[in-house]
């Protein structure tokens, strides 16, 4: 303890001792010193680095790279860059500085030199820099597993992140006027291409990965005992990302209801703390496992704390350890146990052990494309797949998962509305989680047999249904009384109806009198509220966009118009004749 305390105490004096201006001068920066907060994503508050500016050698270049980080530590929380937004920040003026040395006489040490011609050379040398793939020089020293060369988004990434720097320092006034066609012409270059969607795994790889003698192999690769097969199990079926699996705090699982195991995470790429919902019964007693171990550990390292408290005091403090404490806590540089296990020391273990089963090209990121697709194709609601995912937009959703074609026919023909005809019409007659999920040919059946297709929608007459005639010669939706009170539609029909409602209106526009033109549109009043309320269902349940592009009669339907839509039978346009029947019958 008394080792720890002296070689914590320059990091948590260094404030009271040093100034800002000297840590300019000496080419460091602390957001301490200048009494702003730590960047988010920075160390801890006992283990935090300063950063290192001395790679930028100009030093009108690096005072202006020290003042933007003083602006940007200075800024009120949530509007403060993260730390990775500032390395990137100062690795690029650190390769700005790098490129000034190279195409400048000077070294880039005169800034009212500094012109429209120079941005041209930094742009060629860069561009030269890409197209050689040229090594370059790292900001940080320290072991890398490739060496670093450009490539389109990095390239588009660091000379953007210089672009901000030293515009930002123009518009406050910090660069010489003669400076200005230098910063105004530096290149930009486009943005790269985005990353596609994550692909589902294949059933026979993800059977591989949870099985149970090879999660044993990955229990075995533990040896720290951190628990990497708790994280992959809770990150391949919670579908979390994976820095929300590692960063579980210790109270993350617990009983909701009746008896209903849930779990709470933090979803921080869009700011939501304490994020929760329900928890698949084998992760949540895996998890209440790794909860015990980790607070085994947690007394052991604080008995000394615990013995000193009275009953009530070491209630509290175990349930602030809940709070705060991370359930799967680093087993190195960790010994207060506060900061969880890195991705890169997870991510090391479980490559080496999914590349020993014979597999390749796998990412964590691809168990939420799993996830996602299995529900979706399973019958789940979109918004139940959009909370398990922790998505909240359906644009989101649409990113990592889409029905197959096969179930995206089933979930539309099993959304009905109530026809133009009912009482009421719009209402939303049955969706599909209505239908038993533990027995999917029952619940066809029973639809097959409720309904029968016809003119764009569907019949739910009982005699019809059963096999007898039309009573009223099939006018669903044309009749003289109006639409039939027996006529639905479903999600299959959207398209068609809705196509067939803007044709209306705009001959409507064309049409002579103002009596015929409220004539033509008055035809559709009944079907507002059904194609309203339809469209809405769809979108709910995330099949709008799929119902939109797909229908599912009207190619045949559409070819064949009026022949179809008029709902002629065939004996009416063909009457056979003796002769006919005679020939039919050889």
């Amino acid at each position: 303890m008394e080792r720890r305390i002296l070689l914590d105490l320059p990091t948590a004096a260094r404030s009271l001792v040093i100034t800002a201006d000297m840590s300019k001068e000496a080419g460091w920066f602390d957001p301490v010193i200048v009494g702003g907060a730590p960047f988010a994503g920075a160390d801890v508050s006992n283990r935090r680095k300063p950063w290192d500016l001395t790679g930028v050698s100009q030093r009108w270049l690096r005072d202006l790279v020290w003042e933007h980080l003083r602006d940007e530590s200075l800024k009120p929380k949530g509007k403060r860059a993260v730390k990775g937004t500032i390395y990137r920040r100062v690795a690029a003026m650190f390769l700005v500085s790098y490129a000034l040395r190279q195409i400048r006489s000077d070294h880039g040490n005169d800034p009212p030199a500094l012109s429209e011609k120079d941005a041209l050379r930094l742009k060629e040398l860069w561009d030269l820099w890409f197209r050689e793939q040229t090594v370059l020089p790292a900001y940080m020293d320290r072991p890398s597993r490739q060496p670093m060369v450009f490539n389109e988004r990095s390239r588009h990434t660091y000379m953007s992140s210089c672009r901000i720097v030293l515009r930002n320092a123009r518009e406050r006034r910090r660069t010489p006027a003669s400076l200005d066609m230098f910063i105004l012409n530096l290149p930009e270059y486009p943005r790269a291409p985005s990353s596609p969607r994550p692909r589902p795994l294949t059933y026979g790889d993800f059977k591989l990965l949870i099985d149970q003698d090879n999660i044993e192999l990955l229990e075995g690769a533990d040896r720290d005992d951190v628990g990497f097969a708790d994280i992959w199990l809770t990150q391949a079926f919670q579908g979390g990302r994976i820095s929300e699996t590692i960063q579980l705090r210790l109270g993350c699982v617990g009983l909701v209801g009746n008896a209903q195991p849930y779990i709470w995470r933090d979803i921080s790429k869009v700011n939501v703390i304490d994020y929760g919902m329900p928890c698949y019964l084998p992760i949540y007693e895996r998890l209440l496992t790794r909860q015990h171990k980790t607070r085994s550990k947690l007394r052991r390292r604080y008995a000394a704390e615990l013995a000193n408290l009275d009953e009530r005091g070491r209630a509290a403090l175990e349930a602030r350890w809940d709070r705060t404490m991370p359930l799967f806590p680093a087993a190195i540089q960790n010994p207060d146990l506060v900061l969880e296990t890195s991705q890169c020391g997870f991510r090391d273990t479980w490559t080496a052990w999914f590349e020993s089963l014979g597999l390749k090209g796998i990412t964590t990121h691809q168990t939420r494309a799993t996830l996602a697709t299995s529900l979706l194709n399973n019958g789940a609601p979109a918004a139940l797949v959009r909370q398990l995912l922790g998505h909240f937009s359906s644009e989101s959703l649409a990113h990592y998962a889409t029905y197959n074609n096969e179930s995206m026919t089933r979930h539309l023909q099993q959304v009905w509305a109530a026809g133009p005809g009912m009482n009421k019409p719009g209402t939303i007659l049955l969706r599909p989680e209505l239908v038993n999920a533990e027995n999917t040919a029952a619940g066809a059946a029973r639809i097959d047999l409720s309904v029968v297709p016809v003119e764009h929608g569907l019949c739910r007459y009982g005699p019809v249904v059963g096999g007898t005639n039309c009573p009223f010669e099939k006018n669903c939706t044309n009749g003289p009384l109006g639409p039939c009170e027996h006529f639905i539609l479903a999600g299959a029909d959207l398209a068609y109806w809705e196509r067939k409602r803007d044709a209306a209106y705009h001959f409507a526009e064309g049409a002579p009198t103002q009596a015929a033109r409220n004539y033509i549109l008055s035809q559709w009043d009944p079907w507002e509220p059904v194609l309203t309320a339809l469209r809405e269902a769809l979108d709910e349940l995330g099949l709008l966009e799929e119902a939109e592009n797909l229908d599912l009669r009207t190619p045949l339907h559409d070819y064949f118009d009026p022949l179809f839509a008029t709902g002629w039978r065939l004996t009416q346009l063909h009457t056979t004749t003796p002769a006919d029947n005679e020939e039919l019958n050889l």
